[in-house]
C-alpha cells in the first residue's frame, strides 16, 4: 500500500503541469541570475569609476601647487613689486627736486 501511494505522488509530479512549473522556475532562476550578474557588473564599473576619480583628484591636488599661485603668495609678490615701484618713484621724485 505504501508503494501505491508513492507511485501516485510520482505520477502527480511527473504530470505535464508540474513540468511547466519547473520550466518556469528554471527560467525565473536564469533571469534572476542574469539580473544579479548585470547588477554586479554595473556595481564593479561604478566602483572602478569612483576609484579612478579619486586618483584623478589626488593628481590634481598634487599638481595644483606647481600650476597655480596661492592667494597669500600672490599678495606677497604684489606687495614686493609695489614696494620696489614706490622706491623707484621716491628716487625719481628726489632726482626731480634737485
Amino acid at each position: 500500500m505504501v508503494n501505491q501511494g508513492a507511485s501516485h505522488v510520482l505520477a502527480l509530479f511527473s504530470h505535464t503541469g508540474a513540468t511547466m512549473v519547473l520550466d518556469l522556475q528554471t527560467a525565473f532562476n536564469i533571469i534572476v541570475g542574469i539580473c544579479i550578474a548585470g547588477a554586479g557588473w554595473w556595481a564593479k564599473e561604478i566602483w572602478n569609476a569612483v576609484a579612478k576619480l579619486r586618483e584623478d583628484i589626488h593628481d590634481v591636488e598634487l599638481a595644483l601647487p606647481s600650476h597655480y599661485v596661492r592667494k597669500d603668495e600672490f599678495a606677497d609678490a604684489i606687495k614686493l613689486i609695489n614696494d620696489k615701484l614706490d622706491r623707484i618713484s621716491d628716487k625719481l621724485d628726489a632726482k626731480q627736486d634737485k
